[in-house]
């Protein structure tokens, strides 16, 4: 399949622990042309302001009433979402899999392999929360950088602090209601 030559940004989270147990583990990339990404920000702050005192976090959203309003009111914004859910029990036979750094790389990169299978798009700008620490996250830039060139013609990655990132949110908050379902 050829790449498409629209330019997109993407917006990854996810919800659960990089332990291997008997929980789900959400991964929720979303997806916004880039031209169309200040103005979905633009909008995403405005409904953050009117429910949630500006900062979206699912685990922060305890009424159910709120968690429907605000996702309701982002749905009606253009953009689009990909999910992985993963049942952690599933990987207990992949010993590589219980040290959390070794996880989170190789559920990513699982994850871009889909993102590229659905978007097919010569540029794409990936914005990640931030995970584990400053040595970890430049080790996660390079391993991402070596692994993503084949898939991704034109690949950018910023790793970037939830409560500094909108997109980031709602990919968060997105997380965290399919893990709650």
């Amino acid at each position: 399949m050829e790449h498409n030559t629209r330019e997109l940004s993407v917006f990854i989270d996810e919800s659960g622990t990089t332990k291997i147990n008997k929980e789900l583990y959400v991964c929720v990339a979303l997806i916004v042309p880039t031209e169309e990404v200040e103005s979905f920000l633009l909008q995403i702050s405005d409904i953050a302001q009117k429910y949630t005192n500006g900062i979206i976090k699912s685990s922060k959203i305890r009424s159910a009433a709120t968690r429907t309003q605000l996702l309701s009111e982002i749905c009606k914004l253009r953009f689009s979402y990909i999910a992985l859910i993963v049942n952690k029990s599933e990987l207990e036979q992949y010993p590589g899999l219980q040290y959390p750094e070794s996880f989170y790389k190789f559920l990513h990169k699982r994850f871009a392999v889909c993102i590229d299978l659905v978007t097919k798009c010569n540029k794409i700008h990936f914005e990640i929360d931030s995970y584990g620490s400053p040595t970890f996250e430049e080790q996660f830039e390079k391993y991402f950088h070596d692994r993503m060139s084949l898939l991704f013609p034109e690949v950018t990655l910023k790793i970037n602090n939830d409560e500094n990132s909108y997109g980031i949110q709602v990919a968060d908050l997105i997380a965290g209601t399919l893990g709650r379902c």
